[in-house]
């Protein structure tokens, strides 16, 4: 895990972009190790603040699926 420091303007997903060039499931596992994060700033994040960032490699890939017969 790595922390990356949050720029004026910045969202959750747009920091992660920014810092792993990910999404998706990046930004649902960040949320999961910085709990609150989401509720204290749903809009922008302050600048200067510390966001803890997974490891790529333990990031679990989320995938939808589609049962078209019932």
């Amino acid at each position: 895990m790595s922390t990356a420091i949050a720029q004026r303007g910045d969202t959750i997903e747009s920091l992660v972009w920014r810092e792993r060039r990910a999404a998706g499931a990046m930004v649902a596992n960040t949320m999961q190790i910085n709990p609150g994060l989401a509720e204290r700033y749903p809009l922008t994040l302050p600048a200067g603040h510390p966001v803890t960032l997974p490891d790529v490699a333990t990031v679990t890939p989320v995938v939808a699926t589609v049962n078209l017969w019932r």
